[in-house]
């Protein structure tokens, strides 16, 4: 595979050659820039002979599920314990708000 530098090195029958291997049209009546070009642009199109092949065999994707939940189980208290310990616990309490006066209602000095 040529690149634009290697190419530019070339003279304009080194350049033709290259442009008959590469079945570029046309190639005899081009400038040299105007070659360089139409060959860079075949070699795009082209599979190179030097590319490794691809792998034609399918590939497995593993599908991307959810995630499964993990669920914790907390610990049955022992039998020994006593009754009071067995009792429900107790419930969460939530503090009042306290009174915050208005800016209409503060008191003015």
């Amino acid at each position: 595979m040529y690149d634009i530098i290697a190419l530019n090195g070339k003279t304009l029958p080194e350049l033709q050659e290259i442009a008959k291997e590469l079945k570029v049209p046309k190639y005899e009546k081009m400038m040299k820039q105007d070659l360089i070009y139409q060959i860079l642009d075949q070699q795009a199109l082209l599979p190179s002979k030097e590319d490794k092949p691809v792998a034609t065999a399918e590939v497995k994707k593993s599908k991307r599920g959810r995630k499964k939940k993990v669920v914790v189980e907390e610990e049955k208290p022992a039998k020994s314990e006593s009754k009071e310990d067995k009792s429900q616990p107790e419930p969460v309490v939530k503090p009042e708000k306290e009174d915050k006066p208005s800016l209409e209602e503060s008191p003015k000095e």
